[in-house]
């Protein structure tokens, strides 16, 4: 009987976990891709999000070049401070946002330029 009980409780607990793990997954809210090339004075993307939350920048298809990407307020006009990743895997986060709408900007520190495509998702 107690086995029964424990074999029950642990699989109960064990659903509980995954299911949240699956929740916290369907949370997250993608902006883009959105189609950067860098220097030419636009925005690269456009995302909202809600205090506390958190930013994961992924970027693909770019030409090799040095990167950085940084987030900037619409309503300050604050940004983050630039974040490069590492290429090929072209990824950056940023925590602890403020409530808002932000724009992505992407830079080279290569010339030319570089172009590719920039994924917001804003993890709930």
């Amino acid at each position: 009987m107690f086995r029964k009980f424990m074999s029950i409780s642990i699989l109960s607990v064990v659903f509980f976990v995954v299911s949240i793990s699956f929740a916290s997954a369907a949370e997250a809210e993608d902006f883009g891709p959105y189609r950067f090339t860098t220097d030419d004075g636009r925005w690269d993307g456009k995302l909202y999000a809600r205090s506390g939350q958190t930013v994961y920048v992924k970027i693909d298809n770019w030409t090799y070049s040095r990167v950085s990407v940084r987030l900037c307020s619409s309503q300050s006009g604050n940004c983050t401070s630039f974040k490069t990743p590492t290429w090929p895997y072209g990824s950056v986060i940023f925590t602890n946002m403020a409530s808002g709408t932000y724009y992505g900007d992407v830079i080279s520190h290569d010339s030319p330029y570089a172009a590719g495509e920039v994924t917001f998702t804003v993890l709930h």
